[in-house]
């Protein structure tokens, strides 16, 4: 396990960070986690984007 510091944010997190990017599938997040000043995680969200349009007669846009 690497020890990421975000006081001094070296190589190997920001190429961590890249990676964990590239990972999102078109839509979707990378979070971050830090305790005590060190990243502890990184998570990548993929999100699923569901269909915009609207039926007939449906009022809902969501």
């Amino acid at each position: 396990m690497n020890k990421y510091s975000i006081k001094d944010p070296s190589q190997n997190l920001i190429k961590e960070i890249i990676e964990s990017l590239k990972m999102v599938q078109g839509y979707g997040s990378l979070e971050i986690y830090v305790q005590d000043h060190m990243v502890t995680q990184i998570t990548v969200r993929n999100i699923k984007k569901t269909s915009t349009k609207v039926s007939r007669g449906n009022k809902w846009h969501g």
